[in-house]
């Protein structure tokens, strides 16, 4: 799990400065250049997307596990619902 992580956060860096070099006024003049970065960038983004997507499912798990500490039988409760929510949709996106 933690390669295919690495390969995401490496492929996330490699956007950003695609996203970057976009935004330079020397590539914007450059029709051969903006239009190879931007098939770049369109080929990235649903990856990119499901990157973000997986972090913000991993800081629900994590804040969850948080929660289920807690003193209040409530709390807990919403905390394994929402673990249950998230972690299938995890295990698919990995």
């Amino acid at each position: 799990m933690d390669a295919v992580r690495e390969k995401l956060k490496e492929l996330q860096k490699q956007y950003d400065e695609i996203s970057e070099a976009l935004l330079k006024e020397e590539n914007l003049s450059d029709p051969k250049i903006l239009t190879k970065l931007s098939k770049e960038q369109a080929r990235l983004q649903q990856t990119v997307d499901a990157w973000k997507h997986l972090q913000e499912l991993d800081t629900r798990i994590e804040e969850a596990n948080e929660l289920l500490n807690e003193d209040d039988p409530e709390m807990r409760e919403m905390a394994r619902a929402e673990k249950e929510e998230c972690e299938p949709e995890r295990e698919q996106l990995l």
